[in-house]
């Protein structure tokens, strides 16, 4: 068995809600941009933005984090994503739970000067206008002293734990739900994992500001138990605050349980990639294909669109497996 890995920042789509909608203009159509350009050529450099929930998500979201096309839930229990399924499977949400931690007001910071338009559905007393964009989002004493900011750059989602003086990192601590259960790397990365799946964190940075230069600290995840982790803290100065900042990204599979092959990628100018290859394999994903069993002896040749929201979770479009090999 062949699987074929894809790995995108913030490729984590909505539960609930809906998105049948357009959060900002949809680009013009561009030409197919090669995978060997550069990563900000190919997927644009744009960070994430948060939407405050005004009807456009379920009534659990506080906010929802939207970047090229994808979505994650803020909440104040922790963070929901959707991973998406595969042959065998559909995806499911994943919790990453605040254990003991307060249910407070999420806050919209660095307000934007787009809005969000939602027009879902006929009847436009179910739309959503207007829906203010902001920069990041904070739960301010998420534990005594410490303070959860969702940000990010480039497609990436990040959330910082922003520790102030006098308060205990060793609070900190974050329950995996719905999933199969996590991992360290031996890179220091935090790997959970739901059927075919992943949310993986990398090391996270600590550091402090002092006098105006950043001043890193040791540390790294600790895991509990398969299904908890928190942070190891080393030495740093108690009078000033800490920050605490991993960076989210997940990845996905892409074949079937014969062996399979990729000869290209490429992305157009809405994020939506292009896989190029041959499988032999009779259960490699479709939807809606226009040949939807294998034609050969051999190996079929595929071609793959992988739409970062127009699809629900683990679905592709195979528009050209048609061509034997």
């Amino acid at each position: 068995m062949t699987r074929i890995r894809l790995l995108v920042a913030l490729g984590l789509l909505l539960t609930g809600g809906g998105l049948a909608s357009a959060s900002r203009p949809s680009p013009k159509a561009e030409p197919v941009v090669p995978a060997s350009a550069p990563a900000a050529a190919a997927f644009g450099d744009l960070a994430p933005w948060f939407e405050e929930n005004r009807g456009q998500a379920g009534p659990e979201a506080d906010f929802v984090a939207r970047a090229g096309g994808q979505s994650v839930l803020l909440t104040g229990a922790g963070p929901v994503f959707s991973l998406p399924g595969d042959a065998v499977g559909a995806g499911r949400p994943v919790r990453l739970g605040l254990v003991g931690g307060a249910d407070v007001p999420a806050q919209g910071l660095d307000k934007l000067p787009g809005t969000s338009n939602h027009l879902l559905g006929n009847d436009p007393a179910a739309w959503r206008t207007g829906v203010p964009q902001f920069g990041k989002v904070a739960y301010r004493g998420v534990w005594p002293g410490i303070d959860l900011v969702y940000h990010g750059q480039a497609r990436q989602l990040e959330y910082d734990f922003v520790v102030l003086p006098g308060a205990d990192p060793s609070a900190i601590a974050v329950a995996v739900e719905g999933a199969d259960g996590a991992r360290l790397t031996p890179e220091g990365d935090l790997v959970v994992r739901a059927g075919s799946a992943e949310i993986r964190q990398s090391k996270p940075v600590l550091y402090q500001e002092i006098d105006g230069a950043r001043r890193p600290v040791a540390g790294s995840f600790t895991l509990d138990s398969p299904d908890r982790y928190g942070f190891r803290v080393g030495s740093y100065d108690l009078s000033r605050p800490l920050i605490i900042d991993p960076v989210l990204s997940w990845s996905t599979n892409l074949g079937g349980t014969a062996a399979d092959s990729v000869n290209g990628i490429a992305v157009d100018a809405a994020g939506s990639a292009y896989v190029t290859g041959s499988t032999g394999s009779t259960d490699f994903p479709t939807a809606n294909p226009l040949q939807a069993t294998r034609n050969g002896a051999f190996s079929d040749a595929f071609v793959a669109k992988l739409n970062p929201g127009r699809h629900r979770p683990g679905m592709v479009d195979l528009p050209g497996r048609h061509a034997r090999r």
